[in-house]
Order: structure tokens, then C-alpha cells, then sequence
């Protein structure tokens, strides 16, 4: 055997480690990526569903002042439409849970809304006029913030996440 062909045997295996490790790398970098992938996927779905969810939130307490102030639609009520948007939300909310904390922060979204929803109630068989405006003021209105503030608690905890 000439020294040529020697010389290439040698070289053979660090060729062929080099290969191997370059496949290895390449596997490793794309899992990774599949990872971060995947993490801003899944956070920008509880994103979205918390930015919906206030939304929602905003329309319907618009919907309730609206009817405080004696205003009634003729079509199709904003305050019922966007409750089923809200609950829609909400059950995405609940069942996306990917971060530490998030679990307890859609319990405490839940519960408020809970509330938010019994004191709308409330307000609608109230008789109207100021007894109705003070059932808002004592209670929808400060269940509306409790679930704006659960709200932005999600969308804050996943957007911290992507980022």
C-alpha cells in the first residue's frame, strides 16, 4: 500500500467523525427550534383567548351600562352574544394551560366571572332605575375589574413566557 492510500486511511475516521457530529448538531438545533416552536404556540394561544376574553368582557359591561341608561337592542343583544364569546374564550383559557401558576390564575378568571355573571343577573330582575344602578355599582362593576384583572394576569404570564 503507497503512502497516498495510507495517508487517506488515516483520515478516513476523522472524516467520518465529522459527519456524525455535523448530523448530531443539525438534529440538535432543529429539536430546539421545534421546542421554541411549539412554546410560542401553545402561549399565543392563551394569549389570544385573554385578549378575547377582555374584549368580550369590555362589550358586555358596555351592553349592561347601555341598558342602564335605558337603551334596549332591537336585534340581537351585544350582552348575550358576547357571553357566549367570553365562555367560548374562557374554556380554550382553561383547558391551554402551559405555564406554572396558570392553572390557579383560570380557576381565579373562572370564579370571577362566576360572580360577574350572578351580579348581571341580579341587575337584570332588579326593577330598574337606581336600584339597578346601585347593584351595579356594588356589584357588577367591581366583578368586571376582578375579571379584567384575571384576564390580563393569563395574558401577562404567557406573553412573559414567549418572550
Amino acid at each position: 500500500m503507497s503512502l497516498r492510500a495510507k495517508l487517506w486511511l488515516a483520515q478516513v475516521p476523522i472524516l467520518a467523525a465529522l459527519v456524525l457530529l455535523s448530523v448530531l448538531h443539525g438534529w440538535r438545533v432543529s429539536s430546539i427550534g421545534g421546542a421554541a416552536q411549539q412554546i410560542l404556540h401553545e402561549n399565543y394561544r392563551s394569549v389570544l383567548a385573554a385578549q378575547r376574553i377582555d374584549q368580550a368582557i369590555e362589550r358586555m359591561d358596555g351592553a349592561v351600562r347601555l341598558r342602564l341608561a335605558g337603551r334596549r337592542d332591537p336585534v340581537e343583544s351585544p350582552l348575550d352574544a358576547n357571553r357566549q364569546r367570553f365562555e367560548a374564550e374562557l374554556q380554550i383559557a382553561e383547558s391551554n394551560i402551559t405555564e406554572p401558576g396558570e392553572r390557579e390564575a383560570a380557576a381565579m378568571l373562572h370564579q370571577h366571572w362566576n360572580a360577574y355573571v350572578r351580579s348581571i343577573e341580579d341587575l337584570a330582575a332588579s326593577s330598574g332605575g337606581d336600584v339597578a344602578r346601585a347593584l351595579y355599582f356594588a356589584q357588577a362593576e367591581p366583578n368586571f375589574r376582578k375579571v379584567k384583572a384575571a384576564a390580563y394576569d393569563i395574558l401577562a404570564m404567557n406573553q412573559d413566557a414567549m418572550v
